[in-house]
């Protein structure tokens, strides 16, 4: 306002028009509007700006940020892709590297970009295995038998490696007694037959979570019962969920089996009960099976399932 000047002034003894008095108070009256709308708007942006900041850039903020490891931070091209032998991943890929503890026991990183798009070729490899990406943009692939995120001494072969949470590390080993420190991370999941690449997926950045996530994440474990589908035993969830079967009793006996990942389970029901309904919750690869006589099944995903 201290650029303001009224429209009219008055001078001692003259006679004021009262249409040149009611403009000038009409005149103070705005500019103390547009001074409230003024201060109004800023205080409103630089809440905004704290906001997003806040949120967009948390990891700032969070007193256990030295603590995340052995992960992508970003991948702004995707991580990685395949054709027949070939695996490709992509620049831009960000990854933060277990590399040992600091004096003070807090986790140390190696924090590496990579600059371009590298390869892998897979020859003529049958395996079923785990995509390495070290801190120097070198590729390497190890099969899931040979990788460990504990140590276990490898059962009948010399090679292995194993991520050592004590020491925040990758080691390996080809000789079964020599181990050494790996600096590089997984980024992906992969089946080979004779080369030919038939599945990749690829491990997901890192997300901080935000204060604001906090009914996003009460949801994630919540089933969606919109999303059901009809299914037939034997089952394998490709998603976490919830199986809800009706089978019949051909037995006329109080215990009836099912069987997930092979290991019978039993359901139980009174004398006067010829069916029995129950609930399972499944984990995505868990198969279940019967030798009941199953007429009804039905899958629901949790909403928060990939």
């Amino acid at each position: 306002m201290s650029n303001f000047t009224i429209p009219y002034a008055f001078t001692p003894g003259t006679k004021a028009k009262a249409s040149e008095v009611n403009a000038n108070f009409a005149a103070v009256a705005q500019e103390i509007v547009d001074f409230k709308t003024n201060v109004t708007t800023q205080f409103e942006t630089v809440d905004t700006k704290i906001t997003d900041s806040i949120s967009d850039k948390s990891d700032n903020y969070l007193s256990e940020a030295v603590n995340i490891t052995n992960g992508i931070l970003v991948a702004p091209n995707g991580v990685a892709t395949y054709a027949t032998n070939i695996i490709t991943v992509k620049s831009g890929i960000k990854v933060r590297v277990p590399n040992g503890r600091n004096a003070d026991a807090t986790l140390n990183n190696t924090t590496y970009t990579l600059p371009n798009d590298i390869t892998l070729d897979m020859g003529s490899i049958t395996e079923e295995g785990y995509l390495f990406l070290a801190s120097d943009g070198t590729l390497s692939h190890w099969a899931k038998k040979d990788v460990g995120f504990v140590y276990k001494a490898p059962a009948s072969n010399f090679y292995w490696m194993y991520y050592d949470s004590d020491l925040n590390c990758w080691k390996y080993t080809t000789n079964g007694t020599d181990y050494k420190v790996y600096n590089g991370i997984i980024i992906a999941e992969f089946k080979s037959a004779s080369g030919v690449v038939n599945y990749l997926k690829s491990m997901k950045p890192i997300e901080l979570l935000k204060f604001t996530d906090k009914s996003k994440i009460i949801d994630w474990n919540s089933v969606d019962y919109s999303a059901g589908i009809d299914v037939a035993l034997p089952y394998t969830a490709s998603r976490k969920g919830q199986l809800i079967i009706g089978a019949d009793d051909k037995e006329g006996t109080y215990f009836r089996y099912i069987y997930i990942n092979g290991i019978p389970f039993t359901l139980y029901s009174n004398s006067y009960a010829s069916n029995v309904f129950a609930t399972i919750f499944l984990n995505e690869g868990d198969t279940i099976s019967s030798t009941l006589y199953i007429y009804t099944s039905r899958f629901y995903p949790l909403k928060g399932a990939e």
